[in-house]
């Protein structure tokens, strides 16, 4: 005679145990990115402060802003580039209206004879100093632009350039960011965290640099919170009447925090 086998399901037991384990292990996951992403976060407040930090010694140590010093050639070991520009030893980086960051790439690229190469050859400096790691440039003509060789990366993705800004409604910033009325502009040498050396500030959904959720809290961490006001702005997809990194016009100092995407391209004023 045939024994009859029956199969055994699982019991509700067991599988409550198994979801349960399945749940701790996407909530695990999950919590480990975001831990994750608030130490490139911090990693990067961190690279913000010491590149800060090595403006002030190479200021102290020449009497002059990196990227603005005379002949640098004979000052620092190993920098090649010899042409005294125009503005050289005006005390700022570049011209002083955030125009680097709308011609970067598309003015002529010899950092000897434009302006706005100060704003390249202020990394080269910085490096040939001793004070910054990560960057090959060393003041040839022409270089390719590009982070991790003549600009530095960021930690948290993207990377970082220069400028000076004087405060005014006429800054290249205006042609990429949301302004509006009530937005403080910067004033001072500040810092852009963008996606490319080469160009403008992207204002197509997604291929910035941060989350509002993530430029708000780097905000907060660093400065007021508020997206248009303080020494730490956001800025990116949006206008102040339709929402994007930053709220419309019913909330315009707030990181729209509602969005996923990486919507935020960041600016830190470094120095005054």
């Amino acid at each position: 005679m045939k024994k009859i086998h029956r199969q055994k399901g699982f019991t509700l037991v067991e599988l409550a145990i198994v979801l349960t384990i399945i749940g701790l292990l996407i909530g695990g996951i999950l919590k480990g990115q975001q831990l994750m992403q608030n130490a490139r976060v911090t990693a990067t407040i961190a690279q913000i402060q010491a590149i800060e930090s090595a403006t002030t010694t190479f200021r102290d140590t020449y009497n002059a802003v990196p990227g603005d010093i005379f002949a640098p050639n004979t000052r620092l070991a190993g920098f090649q580039n010899t042409t005294i520009m125009p503005s050289l030893g005006d005390g700022i980086v570049g011209p002083n209206n955030w125009t680097m960051l709308a011609t970067q790439g598309t003015s002529p690229a010899n950092p000897a004879v434009v302006q706005t190469d100060e704003t390249t050859l202020f990394w080269g400096e910085l490096s040939a100093a001793g004070l910054l790691s990560g960057i090959a440039y060393t003041g040839t003509a022409a270089p390719t632009l590009a982070f991790g060789a003549t600009h530095p990366v960021a930690r948290v993705g993207g990377g970082w350039v220069v400028g000076n800004a004087d405060g005014n409604t006429g800054q290249a910033l205006s042609a990429a960011v949301a302004q509006g009325p009530s937005r403080t502009y910067i004033t001072g040498m500040v810092l852009a965290l963008i996606p490319s050396p080469t160009a403008a500030i992207t204002t197509t959904a997604g291929t910035n640099i941060l989350t509002p959720t993530l430029a708000a809290q780097m905000d907060r961490k660093m400065d007021d919170g508020n997206a248009l006001s303080g020494f730490v702005q956001g800025g990116g997809l949006n206008t102040d009447a339709t929402a994007g990194c930053l709220n419309g016009a019913a909330a315009p100092h707030s990181y729209n925090e509602n969005l996923t995407s990486k919507d935020c391209a960041m600016f830190f004023r470094i120095q005054g």
